[in-house]
């Protein structure tokens, strides 16, 4: 099965995860969030509501998503790209997590860099799965949660 680019996983649930899910909504993109089973309480109100409410210099509006889940496999399942928008110390355990339900010919980018390409290079490697590991050295959006689903950009 050939990976659908237009189809993301966007792995947390913080300010990041949900400026890049709104921008990737916005843009036609089908987008599944995914956040830890343990911190799950991240996401209800999205899961609840279907979407985020929006609002900033993106100009305002809800961004409808595809899945928002606490299931990685659910979350990963038929998608082109995966955005891993959590903080450095957080890496490892949603990257393990992934691992086993990567397919080939996905992208995995880690968002808030870190050296993430050397650090998990070998597990990824390890899968045999023809995975594209980049990462990015910053995030490009300021944004901050003005409500359980709603978010200031």
């Amino acid at each position: 099965m050939r990976a659908n680019y237009k189809n993301v996983a966007i792995l947390g649930g913080g300010n990041i995860a949900l400026a890049t899910s709104v921008e990737l909504s916005s843009l036609g993109f089908k987008v599944n969030m995914f956040e830890l089973p343990e911190f799950s309480s991240n996401i209800r109100p999205i899961m609840e509501t279907g979407g985020i409410e929006f609002s900033g210099m993106a100009g305002s509006g809800f961004a409808k998503l595809s899945k928002v889940t606490t299931d990685i496999e659910e979350a990963l399942r038929g998608v082109g790209i995966i955005i891993l928008t959590v903080p450095a110390f957080a890496h490892k355990v949603f990257v393990e997590t992934s691992i086993p339900h990567l397919q080939d010919e996905q992208i995995f980018l880690i968002a808030t860099g870190y050296f993430g390409c050397l650090r998990f290079a070998k597990a990824i490697y390890n899968t045999g799965k023809q995975v594209l590991l980049a990462e990015m050295n910053i995030t490009p959006y300021t944004c901050s949660k003005t409500g359980p689903a709603q978010l200031y950009i």
